[in-house]
């Protein structure tokens, strides 16, 4: 008798074992949904975040080109002949306020780049200040010549 008991319960096991019941399934189907979901919001964050953060390199670039400008033309002649804005690589707009400092030949000089978003309008600023004497620079530049 305790061998047919035996017998019994491994043909029984053996039976119970082959595979999962559907409510195993089902539940391993919603764990892999919320995971999948949790894993597409995250990418999608991740690939907003890389963009706005190229945007941010490309403003500070620009940037950085717009400044340099302003110091190879001259502040002084950037003051009274301008430009004061524009657009730069396609999609950022900048503008530049230049302002001579009382009695002294500096001039404070801040720009700022500016683009468009999906949330709105975004923008990087810089503040320096510039020196420019009176006949210090031989050669006249202008904005066009180094465009």
């Amino acid at each position: 008798m305790t061998n047919s008991n035996f017998e019994f319960r491994i043909s029984n096991f053996r039976r119970h074992s082959g595979g999962f019941t559907l409510i195993e399934c089902l539940l391993a189907a919603v764990v892999l949904a919320i995971f999948g979901a949790a894993m597409a919001s995250s990418i999608s964050q991740a690939l907003t975040t890389n963009a706005q953060a190229q945007n941010e390199q490309l403003a500070a670039t620009y940037l950085d080109e717009v400044l340099t400008r302003i110091d190879a033309i001259g502040p002084a002649t950037m003051a009274t002949q301008g430009p004061f804005d524009g657009q730069i690589g396609g999609q950022f707009n900048w503008t530049a306020d230049i302002q001579q400092q009382p009695d002294s030949d500096l001039y404070s000089v801040t720009v700022t780049i500016t683009w468009q978003t999906p949330g709105g309008s975004r923008s990087v600023q810089a503040y320096t200040l510039l020196h420019d004497a009176l006949g210090s620079r031989p050669v006249q530049l202008y904005w066009e010549d180094l465009s």
